[in-house]
């Protein structure tokens, strides 16, 4: 009867022990995950950052056309009045003077690249505190758990969303004025 005891024991500290260590390996992919989930995401903040810049770079460019095309005219004008005009310097940049909603519609997108690369960084942001904040990621392995025993599917990015939960609850409410 002892023997059975132990070898009952024996094999329930085997199985707790391969039991720790799945849930350990669990942890350490969820945090691998969350980490290169963070890295994507500045790269792409790096490669929306350079598409900004090309399109400021090009709107420069294209301002520094119209600014030789505005003294070409200015120089032409004063020679038929009988005066003379200094010769404008071409532009050292390689473009041309875009139209004005040509010009506009650039600076926008630039300016949109901008914005989605300030988001993708704050995403990173938020993956590298998911990565390192054990509580949310034993709650998210807890839900992912419960989801695949009911058969249904999580929405992708549920881990940074906690992270930005967790946030928000630290945040103080802004406080408005009551009206009387």
């Amino acid at each position: 009867m002892k023997r059975i005891a132990w070898v009952v024991f024996a094999v329930s500290v085997i199985v707790a022990l391969f039991l720790g260590i799945r849930i350990y390996g669990a942890f350490q992919t969820e945090k691998d995950a969350a980490i290169a989930r963070a890295d994507k995401a500045d790269q792409e903040a790096q490669a929306l950052d350079a598409k900004s810049k090309e399109d400021s770079q090009r709107v420069d460019c294209s301002n520094q056309w119209l600014e030789y095309k505005n003294k070409l005219l200015e120089k032409q004008i004063a020679e038929l009045r009988g005066g003379f005009g200094r010769t404008p310097v071409e532009p050292s940049c390689e473009g041309y003077a875009m139209s004005l909603t040509q010009g506009m519609d650039v600076g926008m997108e630039g300016m949109q690249a901008l914005l989605a690369a300030s988001d993708a960084r704050q995403y990173a942001s938020y993956e590298r505190e998911y990565s390192t904040n054990r509580k949310l990621q034993a709650r998210f392995l807890g839900i992912r758990a419960w989801a695949f025993l009911k058969g249904t599917e999580l929405k992708p990015l549920q881990q940074a969303t906690m992270q930005m939960d967790e946030d928000a609850k630290v945040r103080k409410p802004i406080q408005t004025a009551k009206r009387p």
